[in-house]
């Protein structure tokens, strides 16, 4: 038969070899979780298969098939309480998220009104600064002006 390399790669059963990444990963060491679930806080189908049974009447014949209604109304008690669990952490989570929200637009307000308090005082110091500028070259051009006129009359 003629094998083609590719993806998949056929492994004859009766080879005594392993594949060096499986015996690699064999080695690694296993851990279990540090916290085992308890029965309130997990639901598993074993519960519900468990509580199929068959009834054997006394020749030992197997009747119908029976099941625990009790199992049922278990199953759904933890679904409700589970779905009132999760509405309450989400309603938490909510409330929590508006309190930053909140606390985050105040420090936003607080930096923004700081911010243009700034700027208009920078803005007042621009145009005081700017008047005194215009006011000593307004000075300086009627001094000079003025001592042109006099060195133009005397001739010197």
């Amino acid at each position: 038969m003629e094998q083609h390399q590719g993806i998949i790669r056929v492994v004859d059963p009766n080879e005594e070899q392993e594949d060096e990444a499986l015996i690699a990963l064999r080695a690694l060491p296993k851990f279990e979780p540090l916290v085992v679930p308890d029965a309130p806080s997990h639901f598993s189908l074993a519960s519900v298969f468990g509580a199929l049974s068959t009834p054997v009447d006394s020749r030992g014949a197997s009747t119908e098939l029976a099941f625990n209604p009790s199992v049922l109304v278990d199953i759904l008690v933890q679904i409700n309480t589970h779905s009132k669990r999760c509405g309450q952490d989400i309603q938490e989570f909510q409330r929590s998220l508006g309190t930053k929200m909140r606390t985050l637009d105040d420090f936003t307000l607080g930096a923004v009104q700081e911010l243009t308090a700034t700027h208009q005082q920078a803005k007042t110091h621009s145009d005081q600064l700017l008047s005194g500028i215009t006011n000593c070259i307004t000075v300086m051009t009627i001094f000079f002006r003025g001592r042109s006129l006099k060195h133009a009359e005397t001739g010197h």
